[in-house]
């Protein structure tokens, strides 16, 4: 019976830890940047129907949703995140 080699799982555990970690870093900064879009949009939005004399909170409130759905869909157009292709599922 073979020997149990303890410094191959230590190194196999630290690699999928690390590799766990990665990916960990990689959804929060994606995170990030989906939020940076929303306010960025909502403020683009409100912005715009303020310079347009729109002073009422409807208004401007419209303008702001429309403005982060906007940047929203340009965000997840251009996101990193891999979409499968049409009528496959993934596994």
């Amino acid at each position: 019976m073979e020997g149990i080699d303890l410094q191959d799982i230590i190194r196999k555990t630290v690699e999928e830890y690390r590799r766990e970690e990665k990916e960990s870093d990689m959804f929060t900064t994606w995170l990030k940047g989906l939020f940076a879009a929303l306010i960025g949009g909502a403020t683009v939005g409100a912005t715009q129907a303020l310079g347009a004399g729109k002073v009422t909170g409807a208004a401007t409130g419209t303008s702001a949703a429309v403005g982060a759905a906007l940047a929203l869909g340009a965000y997840l157009t251009q996101s990193p995140v891999a979409a499968s292709p049409a009528g496959q599922k993934e596994n």
